[in-house]
């Protein structure tokens, strides 16, 4: 509660589509814990850009939460690989945050190549923007919220420890958000009986 300016980075590529009832809890929860004083943005990340609520950054009000939360399930049609690093950048300029918080959905093969990766340059950019002071101290902290299963690189557990401390980083996996566990490609559907 001693941060003034939040802002919420929401990884909105094509494999949010499955998580993104709880990528909206999520931001639906953290908005409602800010107080009128903080000042807030929400974007989402997609494809080869970002996109800010409209009329933001401005005060936590609750009639400003909810038009952004509102703005959120409007827009947040997943889509692209969209590179968070870039995404940051963006929002950094815009509001100068001193929290972030990063909620995105897992990946856990490497399924791109690391210059297609989402995280590619979000560690770097965040290392960039936000240094170590001469204290160990950073500007801003970060929260990173991984959804469904942990990413292959390790790369948003690695941004939210390193910028957050040992509460940077949050995993929240199927069983947490009540969904059903992956079946394996050989694993049948049921048992059918006849």
């Amino acid at each position: 509660m001693d941060k003034q300016r939040v802002a919420f980075l929401i990884d909105g590529g094509g494999r949010l589509l499955s998580a993104l009832p709880a990528a909206r809890a999520v931001l639906a929860q953290r908005l409602a814990a800010l107080m009128p004083t903080q000042q807030f943005t929400v974007a989402i990340a997609r494809g080869n850009g970002v996109e800010l609520a409209p009329g933001t950054p401005a005060a936590a009000t609750r009639a400003n939460t909810a038009a952004a939360l509102r703005w959120f399930t409007e827009r947040s049609a997943p889509g692209g690989t969209p590179d968070l690093g870039a995404a940051l950048e963006s929002v950094w300029r815009a509001l100068e945050p001193d929290a972030i918080c990063v909620i995105a959905r897992g990946a856990p093969t490497p399924l791109r190549t690391a210059a297609r990766s989402a995280n590619a340059t979000l560690l770097s950019t965040a290392d960039r923007l936000n240094p170590t002071t001469t204290d160990g101290s950073r500007f801003a902290t970060f929260l990173c919220v991984e959804l469904v299963e942990t990413s292959a690189d390790g790369a948003l557990r690695a941004l939210g420890e390193r910028h957050g401390g040992s509460n940077g980083y949050l995993l929240l996996d199927r069983a947490t958000l009540g969904l059903a566990p992956m079946r394996s490609r050989n694993q049948p559907a049921g048992n059918i009986s006849k």
